[in-house]
């Protein structure tokens, strides 16, 4: 699998979209598409501290 495989792949692990919000597979916090650059909330004690704009948003970037 290619870097960019394993880096969507990864991207789809850890993230879910859900009737227009992006939920983290982990802690299920959710958060408006249309506020993908505010920051991410998760749930206290959530091991995935990421943004999903990083995987979602530079990931198509690549791309370009």
């Amino acid at each position: 699998m290619g870097t960019d495989a394993k880096l969507l792949s990864a991207c789809a692990a850890a993230w879910v979209l859900v009737d227009g919000q992006i939920c983290c597979a982990k802690c299920r916090q959710r958060q408006p598409l249309a506020e993908a650059e505010e920051q991410f909330s998760h749930a206290p004690g959530c091991e995935a501290d990421e943004h999903p704009r990083v995987q979602l948003h530079d990931l198509p970037e690549r791309e370009r």
